[in-house]
């Protein structure tokens, strides 16, 4: 049985297992060995602020996945403000040395502090953004579907035309063929110099039914 219903807070410990165990990819443990720290670097944004807005994915009454989201134009400043005690800690943690015996965390911590913000897409504005998970050992198309139309569902009736995401796209690991079935076109892609081998983040919009002779802003 596929349950879809939105976040609770005791749901938390288990979208960071799921992160930790999906992140970068599914690679996480070769890029930052931090894994904990991770999960709340990426999910405290969405789950600290806008919990209402996230959705929770259960399986037989077991958490599988989630949806976070938000509708706020300003994302890229709450990570900043929401972040700042964790950025704090892991930029401590850096400077102590935390990394030295796993190069590839250092080097992740460079990558994050220096490069990824020069690196993201273009991102529209006045529109909604989310990300989403399952678990390693969820299959089925719909169930993700599931979770993005509830998301949908929240983001219509807040009046916002369009939504996306970032998303890592590389030779092996084509995320964008899922997306292009649900109705998303790529606004923006750049490359990442994160991973080892040629990788791209693409910045993926969909809009709303009737919002296609809106302009789209960034």
């Amino acid at each position: 049985m596929v349950t879809v219903r939105p976040y609770k807070r005791e749901d938390r410990i288990h979208f960071e297992s799921i992160c930790i165990a999906t992140g970068l990819r599914g690679e996480l443990c070769q890029h930052f060995c931090d894994q904990e720290l991770f999960a709340r670097l990426w999910l405290s944004p969405y789950l600290d602020v806008e919990p209402e807005n996230s959705f929770t994915v259960e399986i037989d009454g077991k958490v599988a996945g989630y949806l976070v989201g938000t509708f706020s134009d300003h994302y890229a400043w709450r990570v900043l403000r929401v972040n700042g005690w964790w950025l704090l800690v892991l930029i401590l943690r850096w400077m102590r040395g935390r990394y030295r015996h796993h190069p590839e965390s250092s080097r992740f911590v460079r990558w994050l502090l220096f490069r990824s913000w020069r690196e993201s897409p273009r991102m529209p504005r006045k529109s909604g953004h989310f990300h989403f998970n399952l678990a390693p050992e969820v299959r089925g198309k719909e169930i993700g579907d599931r979770l993005i139309e509830a998301f949908e569902e929240r983001l219509t009736s807040a009046g916002r035309l369009y939504w996306y995401a970032l998303v890592f796209s590389s030779e092996d690991h084509r995320p964008l063929r899922m997306y292009r079935r649900l109705g998303f076109e790529i606004f923006d892609c750049r490359p990442c110099s994160l991973f080892h081998r040629p990788t791209n983040i693409a910045c993926i919009l969909k809009r709303i039914a009737d919002s296609s002779n809106n302009p789209i802003t960034s």
